[in-house]
């Protein structure tokens, strides 16, 4: 299914589609929430090295 097609939800497989889809979206939201909030750490460490590579002026 495109982006561009209209999704007719007047129907019982349209409505069955159009849940899937948010569903699927909802997951893939809160996964990748999950990975940032667990990589936040290593990220910080990551900015506190190279902020003291950085030359001051």
């Amino acid at each position: 299914m495109r982006a561009s097609e209209h999704l007719e939800t007047s129907t019982p497989v349209g409505r069955l589609i159009r849940n899937v889809l948010v569903d699927f979206a909802e997951f893939e939201r809160e996964n990748i929430t999950d990975q940032v909030r667990d990589n936040m750490p290593e990220l910080l460490d990551m900015i506190r090295v190279l902020t003291l590579l950085v030359p001051k002026l």
